[in-house]
């Protein structure tokens, strides 16, 4: 029986670990907001803004790998090569140009850009 190598994990594997982790505390905050509504433009752009390996910034990623990976194939088609960070810098983006809209659910900012950059390719096209 082989022990465990740390280190050794190649970068999916990593990207993959780190999904599962953004995913695990997404669940533990929307838990905490069971009472209030979904997470509005507003409270996603100052998690994302706190700082780095917070548990803000932790809930901000796992919000936004969650609704990327709901909408996965029917919504928009993420390349396997795109990264989180390109994710995340592509909802700022979104959310900074619209300062009079962020008090809507954050959701729809994330779904509505990665529709638009990710476009699922139509039936009976090739890829």
């Amino acid at each position: 029986m082989q022990g465990i190598r740390l280190g050794s994990r190649t970068d999916i594997e990593s990207e993959e670990h780190m999904k599962q982790i953004a995913l695990a505390l997404c669940a533990l905050s929307l838990t905490a907001h069971a009472q209030s509504s979904f997470m509005t433009g507003n409270e996603l752009l100052k998690r994302m803004k706190a700082e780095s390996g917070s548990y803000h910034a932790g809930t901000a990623i796992g919000y936004i790998v969650g609704v990327m990976d709901s909408g996965q194939g029917w919504s928009h088609c993420v390349p396997p090569d795109v990264t989180v960070r390109q994710i995340m810098d592509m909802t700022e983006r979104a959310l900074l140009a619209v300062p009079e809209k962020r008090h809507h659910s954050a959701d729809g900012y994330i779904l509505v850009t990665l529709n638009k950059e990710f476009p699922c390719p139509k039936k009976g096209t090739p890829l």
